[in-house]
């Protein structure tokens, strides 16, 4: 096969997954949205933000729960804006399920394979320790307040106990997954997240405004106008893996 016939052939998958993406987002928004007519203009605009901002990274990481919650989430925004009474926490939910759908599939399903080869045992009552071992060893998800606080104490030079020094290597191998979270940029972002306890304390308590929502999304998908976002670092591992 020569490459102007491989090339083509590339070019009608690709357009193949574009459509599949575009009727993904137009089914969930159709499922989420009860209230169509309130939504005639904003159900156009909310797909072709989602789609112009993340296309390229769904068509080789595509996940029907990270579109349902994307768009879940921004419907949701869509009309909390509109009405400051409507429940904020479910914005604040979609979101948060999507930040731990992407570390799952990016970072600890890696990580798992990785430690479950270094015969490793917890020997410390850590409780990041402990997290780690159930990550390990009871299929336990990776929380992303668990990971700032990892990779925090990575940063700061630490000491580190044996499942930390174990991730430690981890992104050692895997380096293009160091290269993304373990740079300023992330680090930074993820760090306003932390300080603002909006995941934490605040969501627990319902003590948290609208335009601390508005600060929460911007910093997770920044308006969808800049890449620089937690949601869109997390989605690009895929693009620098060996």
């Amino acid at each position: 096969m020569d490459l102007k016939e491989e090339n083509k052939i590339l070019k009608e998958k690709l357009a193949l997954l574009k459509n599949f993406i575009s009727r993904e987002i137009s089914s969930n928004i159709n499922k989420i949205n009860k209230n169509k007519a309130d939504l005639l203009f904003g159900e156009k605009l909310i797909k072709d933000k989602i789609f112009s901002y993340f296309w390229e990274n769904l068509l080789f990481s595509v996940s029907k729960e990270f579109i349902e919650n994307i768009v879940s989430a921004e419907i949701l925004f869509h009309h909390l804006e509109k009405n400051r009474k409507i429940d904020w926490a479910s914005v604040i939910n979609s979101y948060h399920k999507v930040l731990d759908l992407l570390i799952e599939k990016n970072i600890s399903s890696l990580y798992r394979k990785f430690a479950n080869k270094s015969n490793l045992s917890l020997k410390e009552n850590d409780l990041v320790e402990k997290k780690l071992y159930s990550v390990v060893e009871k299929g336990y998800s990776l929380s992303f307040t668990r990971l700032f606080f990892i990779i925090s104490k990575i940063k700061n030079f630490e000491k580190l106990f044996n499942y930390w020094l174990n991730f430690k290597k981890f992104l050692e191998k895997y380096y293009y997954i160091k290269e993304i979270i373990l740079t300023d940029d992330f680090f930074l972002l993820a760090k306003q997240i932390s300080d603002s306890w909006i995941l934490w304390e605040k969501r627990h308590k319902w003590k948290i405004s609208f335009e601390e929502v508005k600060k929460y999304r911007k910093i997770l998908i920044w308006d969808f106008k800049s890449k620089n976002s937690l949601i869109y670092k997390l989605l690009k591992i895929w693009e620098i893996e060996i």
